[in-house]
């Protein structure tokens, strides 16, 4: 049999529908939900600490990018749109 990591998703389904019966008379042991949640807790404290430097990446690239297009615009094209306004209006 091969490991867990390796199944594809249909052969976990087959396995399942194979083993149906087994997994409804099964009684998790006691303090199972406790243990699972321990583990699930720390693999989301692992996920996005290890994410949180790219995010920080990313938003420091954002407010370059908008940074550089707020000063594009106020530079290069809101003079052209004052001149326009000055024309409209005189």
């Amino acid at each position: 049999m091969k490991p867990w990591k390796d199944w594809t998703d249909e052969e976990i389904e087959q396995f399942i529908s194979d083993n149906k019966d087994k997994f409804d008379r099964y009684l998790p042991e006691p303090k199972h939900e406790e243990k699972f949640l321990k583990k699930l807790s720390q693999l989301i404290k692992k996920t996005v600490i290890s994410i949180v430097p790219h995010l920080i990446k990313v938003i420091i690239v954002m407010i370059i990018i908008w940074t550089i297009s707020f000063a594009l615009w106020y530079f290069f094209d809101l003079p052209t749109l004052w001149g326009l306004f000055w024309k409209w209006i005189n």
